[in-house]
């Protein structure tokens, strides 16, 4: 029963690449969220698989909040 969703890339240089719609996230698929950006859902937010891929290897500063 998610009510609110953040994702939230504050790597330096990855870019993050995010999907809601129970779909695979890829480099060509997804909403894009170049480094220091965000994304909110706070009116609807999905109950499905979210998915989030990266351009790098490893991007352990990725916040995400749901709620």
């Amino acid at each position: 029963n998610r009510k609110y969703f953040l994702v939230q890339n504050n790597d330096p240089s990855g870019i993050i690449y995010v999907t809601v719609d129970w779909t695979v996230a890829t480099l060509a698929k997804g909403i894009r969220l170049l480094p220091g950006e965000s994304f909110e859902m706070d009116s609807y937010a999905p109950i499905g698989v979210i998915y989030a891929i990266g351009s790098i290897a490893s991007n352990a500063n990725v916040v995400t909040v749901e709620g």
